[in-house]
């Protein structure tokens, strides 16, 4: 009794029931091809390559795009692949009627890795046989959608849109379609960061942060994500660039300090990612956000009303030096959320003015507003800006996003270590408006005036209005 029919059956059988696992098995992401469309511009040719490491593809299916069109089924030139079958089931003609359709679907036997069918189809208006052009067609469609190629290998398949382009006699596109999405945000998440750009096969894809989202991209494409190292708002929270506007103007700064790839940091190049994507894929970009804080003195009251020869007699302080403000005088970026410390001399001492007579430049305060966000007007901002800001002296505390107001509660002079054979009298000097009932009675009936003047000083020195007691 001869087995081997029977054997070669079930070993035939064995082969099907493989295949046909395989393909129910298929992962989406092993099925690659490329599509190249050439030829005639109404009549276009549309060469198909299987790139699947190991899959057999068994349907192709091609959108007209422009859903105004259609695919003429009088046409119907395939070339099979090697050793494989290759039938268009739509569009179609049956006993001499045409069955137009948007789709275009080839069924395919023995279409194995890198083997490549080809097929032409003819494109018409709705209206019935037109010339058109698959440029205008496919893609290029204004409102219209584009074209979509999508292969099968069993249940499994991939699909791949095809991208506005410039027009072309050849065009060549992969699929499938890969979804590559860039988050760029602050350290500790927030508001999207302007500031970088997503460049495909290097052209580039998008530059602003409503691009980023949902970019759609194809199997093998080359990928570049080049983030700015610094980007800047000014007080309006608009991004600047200019770098003159940057330097006058910036009271926001965003820092690039690492990029990760589907939660996986990346340890090079904190400014670039470059890679060929294969899946899809999240690329996230780290900000540090720094505020701008800006100190700047008030001199607009250190000089003496007196001028001589036109020129003060005291005064007034020029230097940004003045008071050894720490930090200096001038613009700091401070990261967000932190507490920088403030602080300023209590006072200035000139011995050189006036030889013999120390003149002292008291701090009385200090002047804080920020930080700079959109919730307040342009126009408010503006005056802000525009007001001297004076410093504390000693240590004063500003917390990044508080508004802060304050003076100086105790004395600046140091204390005065007074010769045995002198007397020493501390000078305390308030200003108040005129009028101002704390200076009057209320004042002056809580403080002894009794002394061991003669009655005729005390007269004297109230004449020319000297006033003086003892407080309780």
């Amino acid at each position: 009794m001869n087995l081997l029919p029977n054997l070669r059956t079930l070993s035939a059988g064995l082969l099907l029931v493989l295949a046909t696992v395989q393909s129910a098995w298929a992962d989406p992401s092993d099925l690659l091809f490329t599509v190249r469309i050439d030829g005639d511009a109404n009549v276009p040719t549309l060469h198909v390559t299987n790139n699947s490491p190991n899959l057999e593809i068994t349907q192709f299916r091609f959108h007209v795009g422009n859903t105004a069109k259609n695919f003429d089924g009088t046409t119907n030139t395939i070339t099979a692949p090697p050793g494989g079958t290759a039938v268009q089931a739509t569009p179609s003609n049956i006993l001499g009627i045409n069955l137009r359709n948007d789709w275009l679907t080839v069924n395919l036997t023995g279409f194995g890795p890198g083997e490549t069918f080809t097929v032409a189809v003819d494109i018409d208006d709705d209206t019935g046989d037109t010339y058109e052009n698959f440029n205008n067609v496919f893609f290029n469609n204004g409102a219209a959608p584009n074209s979509v190629a999508i292969v099968y290998a069993g249940a499994a398949s991939a699909a791949r849109t095809l991208d506005d382009t410039s027009a072309a006699a050849s065009l060549t596109f992969r699929g499938p379609s890969r979804l590559l999405r860039v988050i760029s945000t602050e350290e500790e998440g927030g508001p999207a960061v302007r500031g970088v750009i997503v460049k495909r096969n290097g052209f580039q894809v998008a530059d602003e942060e409503t691009e980023y989202d949902n970019i759609q991209v194809a199997h093998g494409d080359r990928i570049q994500v080049i983030a700015s190292p610094e980007v800047y708002k000014d007080i309006n929270a608009q991004y600047i660039v200019d770098p003159e506007t940057v330097k006058n103007q910036a009271e926001e700064r965003f820092v690039a300090i690492g990029m990760s790839v589907n939660n996986i940091a990346q340890t090079a190049d904190p400014t670039n990612y470059d890679f060929e994507i294969t899946r899809d894929t999240d690329v996230q970009v780290k900000w540090d956000h720094y505020y701008a804080l800006t100190i700047r003195h008030d001199f607009s009251k250190t000089q003496s009303q007196e001028i001589i020869a036109g020129t003060p007699w005291a005064g007034p302080l020029a230097s940004d030096a003045a008071g050894n403000p720490s930090p200096p005088a001038s613009r700091q970026w401070v990261l967000k959320g932190s507490q920088p410390v403030v602080q300023i001399d209590g006072f200035v001492l000139d011995n050189f003015s006036h030889p013999g007579l120390d003149i002292r430049h008291v701090v009385k305060g200090y002047r804080a507003y920020g930080p700079p966000n959109n919730q307040v007007g342009k126009a408010k901002n503006d005056e802000r800006l525009a007001l001297p800001a004076g410093l504390g002296s000693g240590c004063s505390l500003l917390s990044t996003g508080s508004l802060s107001s304050a003076a100086t509660s105790k004395s600046f002079l140091p204390p005065l270590v007074k010769p045995q054979d002198a007397v020493s009298v501390e000078i305390m000097l308030a200003d108040r408006a005129a009028g101002d009932p704390m200076f009057g009675t209320a004042l002056w009936s809580n403080l002894n005036e009794v002394c061991a003047s003669s009655p005729a000083s005390h007269s004297l020195l109230r004449k020319n209005g000297f006033q003086y007691g003892l407080s309780p």
